[in-house]
C-alpha cells in the first residue's frame, strides 16, 4: 500500500507504462536499458519528473545505464495491479457505455466488463460484444452479489442522482468512473475519476484558438 503519492505522479504511471510497452515490442534484446531523457523526448515531460516520480515506489535505474525496459515495465505493471484481473460493470449503454464495452485494450490490462444496465427495452436482455446487458432495477444485488469494487458510470444527467444514491447507500463499491458531465458528490472511500470528453474537447477549443498557450 503506497501513501501520499501526487496525484499528477499517479496520472504520469499509465503513460509511462504505455510507452515502455511499445518500446518492449520494439526491443530485440530483453536486457535493452533506456534512460529518463528517452521517455522525455516521447512523452513531453521533463526526466526530472520522470525519476521523481519512480522513485516514490523503489530503485530501479542502475547507475551508468538507466532503467531496464522489461523490468521497469513488470515493475509498473505490479504498481498499477494491472497482473489481477478487475471485474465492473457499465451503467447506461448508449453510445458512450456501448463504446467502452467494445473497446479492445481493455483485456491487455486484465479488465472485464461483466455487465451492462440501462432502461431501455431494446438492448435489456441482449448482448454488447458478449456482454449481458440488465435491467437497473438489478444493478444493486449484481454488484453486491459479485463484488464488484468499482462501476464505469456513462448515463444521462437526470438518471445519474438516483443511481449515485443507490450506489452509495446500498453497495460496498470503492471507485466510481464518471462519464456524466457533472461532479459526482460521493462519500471519502469512494474514489471518482472524471472523464470529461466534452470538457477535454473545450480544452481543445481553447488551445485553437491561442496557439501560445
Amino acid at each position: 500500500m503506497y501513501k501520499k503519492i501526487p496525484k499528477n505522479t499517479i496520472h504520469r504511471l499509465p503513460l509511462y507504462l504505455s510507452v515502455l510497452e511499445q518500446l518492449a515490442e520494439e526491443s530485440q534484446n530483453q536486457e535493452e536499458f533506456f534512460h529518463s531523457v528517452d521517455l522525455e523526448k516521447l512523452l513531453n515531460i521533463k526526466n526530472s519528473v520522470i525519476r521523481k516520480d519512480l522513485s516514490y515506489f523503489g530503485e530501479f535505474g542502475v547507475k551508468g545505464k538507466g532503467y531496464n525496459i522489461v523490468s521497469l515495465k513488470t515493475a509498473l505493471k505490479e504498481i498499477l495491479d494491472i497482473n489481477v484481473i478487475k471485474k465492473t460493470v457499465i451503467i447506461g449503454c448508449g453510445n458512450i457505455g456501448t463504446a467502452i464495452i467494445k473497446y479492445p485494450y481493455f483485456t491487455k490490462i486484465n479488465l472485464e466488463i461483466v455487465a451492462g444496465f440501462d432502461v431501455d427495452p431494446k438492448i435489456i436482455k441482449q448482448k454488447i460484444n458478449q456482454t449481458p446487458v440488465y435491467h437497473i432495477d438489478r444493478l444493486v444485488d449484481f454488484l453486491n452479489k459479485e463484488k464488484i469494487q468499482f462501476v464505469i458510470l456513462a448515463v444521462p444527467v437526470h438518471a445519474s442522482k438516483f443511481i449515485l444514491q443507490d450506489l452509495i447507500t446500498k453497495t460496498d463499491i470503492h471507485g466510481i468512473i464518471n462519464f456524466t458531465p457533472i461532479s459526482l458528490k460521493v462519500p471519502k472511500h469512494i474514489k471518482v475519476i472524471n472523464s470529461y470528453i466534452s470538457a477535454k474537447i473545450l480544452e481543445m477549443y481553447f488551445y485553437l484558438k491561442n496557439t501560445n498557450a
